[in-house]
């Protein structure tokens, strides 16, 4: 987009990081033994979650759907597909509410794939990240940039799917992946977002408490 603005406009931009704020977290008990697979993104158009909803026909662990829900959406696309059987409902955009969900989590599935983006963060990575949890993303999102511009690189520090088989067959043998070296290479990603404000500590945990 930089590049863009500049080509196109002669505007030149800055660029800044999604700030974010390292709260306090819920941890599992056994970190390793972490079995849940979660979404939560919205519900909405491109966002792939039929895709989803086709990979829990036969997942042994389905993924449990988190979010606002587009009605529109979910009455075109979803509904046959037992939407309702996975969908866990809306959850309050807060700190808390959001550990609640992600400490059970090994995986966070978003498979969002939208014209002209891709590569880049967006909270709902960074809070999985943050808890630890490995990421399974929409191949084509991921290749949708050129490579220098990618922060998310498969196999490095996230999964990568372009298909509800490949993604029931990641869900399948879950256990038996070592997800440590992803989640480590992840978190580096991390620094510069939390780097990029000085926090003050006192009002965002006030944030996290209510």
């Amino acid at each position: 987009m930089q590049q863009y603005l500049r080509d196109r406009y002669g505007i030149e931009s800055k660029f800044i990081y999604h700030p974010f704020y390292p709260y306090p977290i819920q941890h599992h008990d056994e970190e390793e033994k972490k079995t849940q697979a979660v979404s939560i993104s919205r519900i909405d158009f491109y966002k792939n979650i039929e895709t989803i909803l086709d990979a829990n026909k036969r997942a042994r662990n389905p993924i449990k759907i988190y979010g606002w829900a587009n009605k529109e959406y979910v009455s075109q696309k979803l509904e046959p597909l037992e939407f309702s059987r996975y969908y866990q409902g809306k959850y309050l955009k807060s700190f808390n509410a959001t550990s609640e969900i992600l400490k059970n989590a090994r995986f966070m599935i978003d498979l969002s794939s939208l014209p002209n983006d891709g590569g880049g963060t967006q909270y709902t990575f960074l809070d999985a990240i943050y808890h630890n949890c490995a990421i399974i993303l929409n191949r084509q999102w991921i290749e949708n940039v050129d490579t220098k511009y990618r922060d998310f690189k498969e196999g490095e520090n996230c999964y990568a799917v372009s298909n509800a088989e490949e993604l029931r067959e990641l869900l399948n043998n879950a256990m038996n992946i070592d997800t440590s070296k992803i989640v480590q290479n992840a978190r580096k990603l991390l620094d510069k977002h939390i780097n990029t404000v000085e926090w003050n500590k006192e009002i965002m945990s006030l944030q996290y408490e209510n």
